[in-house]
């Protein structure tokens, strides 16, 4: 179960690194994406491409790994997924959404260690479709 900071963090766009399984080739695979939003302290939700990678793979096999750096520690979130929306609707674009239930989460941060300054990213295309995907995606996944 994840904490409620933890939870009430994962409530807008936040770096998010998603491991998922090959579909081709079974090997752990990483995606960095922002939409992942915690619906409670044990459910999870995430959007990508509906073709694209990340989907192919949960839809494959639904064994995740999500990373997540905050409040000084890096977690790791294990959960089984499942495609719930094979297209969500009020976007430009073709995404798909999942559900994760959230089955451990774990401080992996090194022995002494303390991240002191959380991860950010900054938008290399126009900001405001950004945030207008952002709160498209974010109403969508919040009402399923």
């Amino acid at each position: 179960m994840m904490t409620p900071e933890l939870t009430n963090f994962l409530q807008g766009p936040q770096l998010v690194l998603v491991t998922t399984l090959d579909a081709e080739s079974t090997w752990p695979t990483n995606n960095l994406i922002t939409w992942v939003y915690a619906k409670d302290e044990t459910t999870l939700r995430l959007c990508a491409d509906a073709k694209g990678r990340v989907m192919n793979n949960i839809r494959a096999d639904g064994r995740v790994l999500l990373t997540v750096m905050t409040g000084g520690a890096c977690h790791t979130i294990e959960g089984e997924a499942k495609v719930v929306k094979e297209e969500i609707e009020g976007v430009s674009l073709k995404l798909a959404c999942a559900e994760v239930a959230v089955r451990a989460v774990r401080d992996v941060t090194f022995w002494g260690g303390k991240i002191t300054a959380e991860p950010q990213y900054d938008v290399t295309y126009d900001k405001a479709l950004k945030a207008k995907l952002d709160t498209g995606v974010f109403a969508a996944m919040k009402s399923l």
